[in-house]
């Protein structure tokens, strides 16, 4: 992906796309991260059935989720590795994960979790990690 950034992302700017202009590889690769992190964001904040084109789009309804147990936090956590893996190409080897204090497992006040995988930016693979904190209203941040 020329630039790291995706085709609506680069028109949003009013980029003009130089077919011989080949940024850094540090730019590519932070320009890339950003995108990722951008998409992970919209994608874990969208929720199944909000997409007319693609009702899987996303995840499933989170509120009942975040109040029950352990085992859904299992489930909670595969269905965004599952979304992530076949709506985000540019990551590979996708590993959700978890990150509780023992007093916020039952009932969860913010479920944190960390995504590592390898990107994929231009030719090159790199090892990446990502950090969510979903809160029990449905607010989600990710960071890198």
């Amino acid at each position: 992906m020329p630039g790291g950034r995706t085709l609506f992302e680069r028109l949003e700017r009013g980029e003009v796309i130089l077919p011989n202009y080949r940024p850094g590889q540090h730019d590519l690769l932070e320009e890339t991260m950003e995108s990722v992190r951008l998409n992970l964001r919209h994608l874990l904040r969208t929720r199944w059935g909000m997409s007319e084109a693609l009702a899987d789009y996303g995840l499933p309804a989170l509120s009942d989720i975040l109040a029950e147990d352990q085992e859904a936090l299992g489930r909670l956590v595969n269905a965004i590795q599952v979304t992530i893996e076949k709506y985000e190409p540019r990551l590979k080897q996708i590993k959700v994960q978890p990150i509780t204090e023992e007093e916020d497992v039952v009932p969860l006040r913010k479920l944190q979790l960390t995504i590592d995988a390898v990107l994929l930016a231009g030719d090159e693979r790199h090892r990446v990690r990502y950090q969510t904190g979903l809160d029990r209203d449905g607010s989600l941040e990710i960071s890198r």
